[in-house]
């Protein structure tokens, strides 16, 4: 491991290419590391641009795929023609320019390694050996993150789970991000994943050596505005907390989604924060950058995440490693971040009531606070970058 590596991870969301979150960020914490470890580092992303593109950002070399090729410089009405003729959905011809992409930069001798995420099986058409050679599969629990409360959410069809099944099992590596998210995806797979290495998303530390002075009786809840993220939840809990505290404010900070209802998320969010007496308490942010998120959430009382399900929690161990106090939704997967009373507290998940119970239990009680964030700082350390790529080093080419 000594020697530098030629080392390529696919995503559909790079950040540095307008994408957030999930194996956007993963992607981009793992391949600036292993650009700043001296080696060959290469980002396959597909992007709003007219033509292949590969631009050096902190070392990396980032290739941005278009989305639509030459249906870009048609009418619509010809691209429409073009799309139903040759079923070349926005997908297939955005895995087609990250395989023509691979190609290109591979031109030059293959890579040690490419990783590709399970969901959607991305990298199927860069999966054999002629472009590198060892083929990684990053589980991230696409199929797993969907199902919520028994019950699928915009659930991918049998065709697509199947897909991403195959991908993964014919990959030379796998890895997953936690021990429930191996037992969920094998479950729904049908096929126990006895290869599979448990590797921690990586958080790359901000470098804030403490927080700033926090507003009074305010929480932050980052993340897509999406209803897997359980916004709505924590919305209807707003109402109680100002029963206690009236000045109390939850910043809600990210994308918008839309939900199945057909309202997008920011508008269910405000709506059942009214519903449930939480209006004046809410206020819904766009996305902000890294260095304003964190600034933001420093001067928050509190962190929440009301998640209905995760397949990691990037999120949780960020404010964590900010310094922050969360509360968490019950999930198995959030339970591998950190213990009750030790690092965080947890509210029984889809709970208004919960929620709103241990939210007025740290808006009441100062060193709870103080000492659950001094703990959870020390103890997210263990995903930090700097100690989860040497394991996916280890992982990929063992």
């Amino acid at each position: 491991m000594g020697s530098s590596l030629k080392i390529g991870m696919l995503t559909d969301n790079y950040p540095h290419s307008g994408g957030a979150g999930g194996i956007g960020s993963y992607t981009r914490e793992v391949a600036e590391q292993l650009a700043r470890m001296g080696h060959d580092s290469h980002v396959f992303t597909p992007a709003l641009v007219p033509r292949l593109q590969m631009r050096r950002i902190n070392d990396v070399s980032v290739w941005e795929c278009p989305l639509w090729g030459r249906r870009r410089e048609m009418p619509i009405a010809n691209a429409i023609e073009f799309t139903l003729r040759y079923r070349a959905d926005s997908t297939l011809v955005g895995r087609y320019a990250l395989t023509h992409a691979v190609r290109r930069a591979a031109w030059h001798g293959r890579f040690d390694v490419i990783e590709s995420p399970d969901f959607g099986a991305l990298g199927e058409l860069v999966s054999g050996k002629k472009y590198a050679r060892r083929f990684a599969v990053r589980i991230h629990g696409s199929a797993m993150d969907q199902i919520i409360n028994g019950g699928a959410l915009n659930a991918p069809s049998n065709k697509d789970t199947a897909a991403e099944r195959a991908l993964a099992l014919n990959a030379d590596v796998l890895t997953v991000t936690t021990e429930p998210t191996l037992h969920n995806v094998s479950k729904i797979w049908g096929r126990p994943l006895d290869r599979a290495r448990i590797i921690g998303n990586p958080v790359g530390y901000p470098g804030v050596s403490k927080r700033g002075g926090s507003a009074a009786c305010s929480a932050i809840c980052f993340g897509r505005l999406e209803l897997r993220k359980g916004g709505d939840i924590l919305a209807a809990a707003i109402g109680k907390v100002r029963i206690l505290f009236p000045d109390f404010v939850v910043r809600f900070v990210g994308q918008d989604c839309l939900w199945p209802t057909g309202e997008v998320g920011s508008e269910v969010i405000a709506r059942v924060a009214a519903e449930h007496g939480g209006e004046g308490g809410c206020v819904i942010c766009p996305r902000v950058s890294g260095t304003e998120l964190v600034r933001m959430a420093q001067s928050s009382t509190l962190c929440v995440f009301p998640s209905r399900a995760e397949g990691f929690g990037i999120g949780v161990v960020e404010a964590m490693l900010w310094g922050v106090p969360t509360v968490l939704s019950d999930l198995p997967v959030f339970r591998t971040l950190g213990e009750q009373e030790t690092h965080c507290l947890f509210a029984e998940t889809g709970n208004p009531d919960s929620f709103s119970e241990q939210i007025c239990r740290l808006l009441a009680d100062e060193e709870l606070g103080a000492r659950l964030s001094a703990n959870a700082r020390e103890h997210a350390q263990r995903y930090s970058v700097e100690r989860i790529v040497p394991e996916l080093l280890d992982a990929w080419l063992s």
